[in-house]
């Protein structure tokens, strides 16, 4: 991340945690079905990917296979991945000596609903990956449509579709 695009990061959270603290259990169902069809995704999007949101519509199986599974295989599969993205987010590129591998973490955190999928990987030297949190406010790119986003999004609303079927 650019350091100049902190103000916009921040401003985009800040529209997440209203978003997140906003919404109606009665909405979330609609406000799926609207927000996937944006053309650019929001933070309202991030919102609705909250397991708070899973936890009130689905059983616990349910809510479990929707989130995937809670760590990424730590197998380095991509030879470019020689170093750690710091950068992403935080906006400098890391030049600690590292002897141990890097780590893969989730970059829209999982605790807030980010799938285990490639697309919402990040690798990091094991200083850079015990330092992230789950703060918002360091995730660089609110607005494209990840191919992770809209898939996970999709997926709920289907599952919702199915119940409400029943």
């Amino acid at each position: 991340m650019d350091l100049s695009t902190f103000p916009i990061a921040f401003a985009e959270a800040r529209e997440y945690l209203h978003e997140l603290d906003g919404l109606r259990s009665d909405e979330w169902h609609d406000s799926l079905r609207n927000v996937l069809a944006l053309p650019r995704a929001t933070p309202k999007a991030y919102a609705l990917l909250h397991p708070d949101w899973l936890e009130l519509n689905f059983n616990a199986g349910t809510v479990q296979r929707l989130l995937g599974p809670a760590r990424f295989d730590q197998t380095r599969l991509d030879p470019e991945l020689a170093s750690c993205h710091a950068k992403l987010i935080w906006g400098y590129e890391c030049d600690i000596p590292s002897s141990t591998p890097l780590e893969a973490d989730h970059l829209f955190p999982r605790s807030l609903g980010g799938a285990s999928e490639a697309g919402n990987r990040v690798w990091l030297c094991r200083r850079h990956n015990a330092i992230k949190t789950n703060d918002v406010h360091l995730y660089p790119s609110w607005g494209d449509w990840k191919p992770w986003l809209r898939r996970a999004l999709g997926n709920r609303l289907l599952v919702a579709d199915r119940m409400l079927r029943r």
